[in-house]
């Protein structure tokens, strides 16, 4: 592992605000390593307290900027960052394979797609192409519930049952009401079909949505990107959809299989034919 060298201490302006500059700061040195870091190596390298620079990293971690590996100890930074820039020159979203992927099916569909990654308990809304090609971003990565989604579900089709279960307790440990617990059984068995179909699909009264996970990962994240229609509009074309999703990921990965650095491909997932009743739950 590449030592992180220590940076030589900065003179700011005293109007700075040092929090902003040392959100900065860790960032660029992201940028610098391109590699996940631990609390200490940040610290050292860039010369803060331990633990104002361990505070200021959970808060990152909370608001979707940093993902935390607690078996390595780790952050590093989440596709969000990416978005800050990538209206420049990232290619991995700057009409790289995810935006491309997105717009086509939005297209195609005529539907707006989201791109969303999971942030711990949370299911975290990256960007939205519109259906007419404008492009258009909640606020701040707004953040939804993991388990009252289909996106939700589609996210944690790539963790074991003992993980997803683990998952759903601390969800339940922090709900404000009994009727918003969930069994983990259920969770796991929904998950199970999802990831079974390759897709999961809710209808929410007049709102129905569909999630398919991209076979793409980007430092150890899975992005799934989400369908939104009015249910009325789309009875009797999901299997229709379904077919749009499926082929236009299938052309966009075959050209996009030249090697892109911190990319790696992942099994592509096999679109079952939908069936009717889809979970009715909570949308996104």
């Amino acid at each position: 592992m590449a030592e992180v060298c220590q940076t030589s201490p900065r003179k700011r302006p005293p109007e700075l605000v040092k929090s902003a500059v040392r959100v900065l700061e860790i960032l660029e040195l992201f940028d610098r390593h391109r590699r996940a870091l631990m609390v200490g190596e940040i610290a050292a390298a860039l010369q803060y307290p331990q633990s104002s620079t361990s505070a200021l990293l959970r808060s990152l971690v909370k608001i979707g900027y940093l993902t935390y590996d607690i078996h390595k100890r780790t952050f590093v930074p989440t596709q969000r960052v990416a978005f800050m820039g990538g209206w420049q020159s990232n290619p991995f979203f700057n009409e790289g394979p995810v935006l491309e992927i997105a717009r086509q099916i939005s297209e195609e569909a005529g539907l707006p797609v989201g791109i969303f990654r999971r942030n711990h308990t949370r299911v975290q809304w990256l960007h939205t192409i519109a259906a007419d090609d404008a492009a258009s971003d909640p606020s701040l990565g707004e953040q939804t519930d993991l388990l009252r989604s289909s996106t939700g579900y589609m996210l944690l089709a790539g963790l074991g049952e003992r993980d997803i279960q683990g998952l759903v307790r601390r969800i339940n440990s922090e709900v404000d009401s009994l009727t918003l617990v969930t069994r983990p059984s259920e969770v796991v068995a929904r998950v199970d079909e999802a990831r079974r179909d390759g897709y999961a699909c809710m209808e929410t009264g007049e709102c129905t949505t569909v999630s398919v996970p991209l076979p793409f990962v980007q430092s150890q994240e899975q992005v799934v990107i989400t369908l939104f229609a009015e249910t009325r509009e789309i009875a009797g074309q999901m299997n229709q959809i379904i077919a749009i999703v499926r082929e236009t990921i299938s052309r966009v990965t075959e050209r996009c299989s030249v090697e892109m650095p911190g990319v790696e491909r992942m099994p592509r997932p096999t679109l079952v034919p939908h069936k009717p009743a889809p979970m009715r739950m909570g949308w996104r």
